[in-house]
């Protein structure tokens, strides 16, 4: 008989073959299973990584994921001005750099505290909502604020 945690493996290994590009079909090759059992093992990987998920510590981690992007950010921005003129390392660390920069932004937007101004990106600290539809709709229209010249308090 198969045990909670023998199938709880298998439902992670099945996982790490998808990501790894494998097709349902090939997978279920590879464990002699159907189909809809991957499925199955796809379907329990997700509710494995949720609850997995739960327990992390969201706000720590992406504030040390941050922090090491700037510092990436900010040591590469160092090198590149360290640097001599017409050197390829100089491309490097400039392209480190930037990369780190657009990372930063992307986790921003990911969690919904960085927004689009019309002509500057923005942080935006205490939205009032959580809700990502009624954030959407709220930067919009700071958006069209800010585009029609009125002054909003605080921001």
């Amino acid at each position: 008989m198969t045990t909670r945690q023998e199938i709880e493996e298998r439902c992670l290994e099945v996982q790490a073959l998808k990501m790894s590009g494998l097709k349902v079909p090939e997978i279920a090759l590879v464990y002699g299973v159907t189909e809809p059992t991957v499925w199955n093992y796809l379907k329990k990987a997700k509710e494995l990584f949720r609850r997995a998920a739960r327990n992390l510590q969201h706000e720590e981690i992406l504030g040390e994921v941050a922090a090491t992007l700037k510092e990436i950010h900010t040591q590469a921005w160092r090198h590149f001005h360290l640097c001599p003129e017409e050197s390829a390392v100089k491309v490097g660390y400039l392209n480190t750099s930037l990369k780190a920069a657009e990372k930063i932004i992307q986790l921003y937007q990911g969690v919904g505290v960085l927004g689009k101004a019309p002509d500057h990106l923005v942080l935006e600290e205490g939205l009032p909502f959580g809700d990502m539809e009624f954030r959407k709709d709220y930067l919009a229209l700071l958006k069209k604020a800010r585009s029609r010249g009125v002054k909003i308090p605080g921001l």
